[in-house]
C-alpha cells in the first residue's frame, strides 16, 4: 500500500465517490490524513420513497408508508434484523 513507504508525506487523500465507505474512510482518518470525496447523492427509484418518511407506530408493532397503509412483518435475516 502505498501509505507504507509515503504515509508521512500524504496529507490529503481525494477519492471518487466509488470509494466512500466507511471502512475506506475510517482508515484514512486514522492515518491522520484529511479525506477529499465528492457528494454522493442517494439512489432512490422513482415512485419509493425515503426511508425517514415512514412512521413507526409503536402500539400495532408496525411502520406506516407516507400513503398511510400498514407494513407488517414478514421476516428476520440471518443477523436478526426484522
Amino acid at each position: 500500500m502505498i501509505n507504507g513507504k509515503y504515509g508521512y508525506l500524504i496529507k490529503n487523500v481525494s477519492l471518487d465517490a466509488g470509494y466512500m465507505t466507511p471502512a475506506i474512510c475510517r482508515a484514512i482518518v486514522q492515518n491522520d490524513q484529511i479525506p477529499n470525496m465528492p457528494y454522493k447523492r442517494p439512489k432512490i427509484k422513482k415512485g419509493f420513497s425515503k426511508k425517514y418518511e415512514y412512521v413507526y407506530d409503536e402500539e400495532n408493532d408496525c411502520y406506516l408508508c407516507p400513503n398511510d397503509k400498514i407494513l407488517m412483518y414478514t421476516t428476520t435475516t440471518r443477523n436478526g434484523y426484522r
